[in-house]
């Protein structure tokens, strides 16, 4: 993926295509945060989406946060997590309706750097 949420040309063309608008890398985010979005799809159509999974790394055990989509466009609701607090990288990926990811497509974004403020005890 390039920098700051959107496909890298050497990504794969075919199926979805994901872009995170907002937030940016680099950026600072309150949790709970709400995350734009866009998929995108060829002429002959994309494989069906459901989920927006959302996993963070550097944390043990790893948080994955699965969000239904039923749009093309819009916006997702992130949920306050003290365990998600800090500088992370976050990594958005399509998945269908059986909550596995898309594959052969750009169907994937890491948005790197992003500072999530937030509470750190339940």
């Amino acid at each position: 993926m390039g920098e700051g949420g959107t496909p890298s040309e050497s990504a794969p063309t075919s199926g979805a295509t994901l872009e995170i608008l907002t937030p940016r890398s680099g950026t600072r985010v309150d949790a709970p945060f709400t995350v734009s979005y866009r998929v995108g799809c060829p002429a002959g159509g994309c494989a069906d989406f459901a989920y927006l999974r959302v996993s963070v790394a550097g944390v043990d055990p790893i948080i994955a946060i699965d969000v239904p989509i039923d749009v093309k466009t819009g916006t997702v609701d992130i949920p306050a997590d003290k365990r998600m607090t800090g500088l992370r990288d976050l990594t958005f990926t399509l998945a269908g309706p059986d909550l596995e990811p898309l594959e052969g497509s750009a169907a994937s974004v890491t948005i790197h750097d992003l500072t999530i403020a937030g509470p750190r005890s339940p």
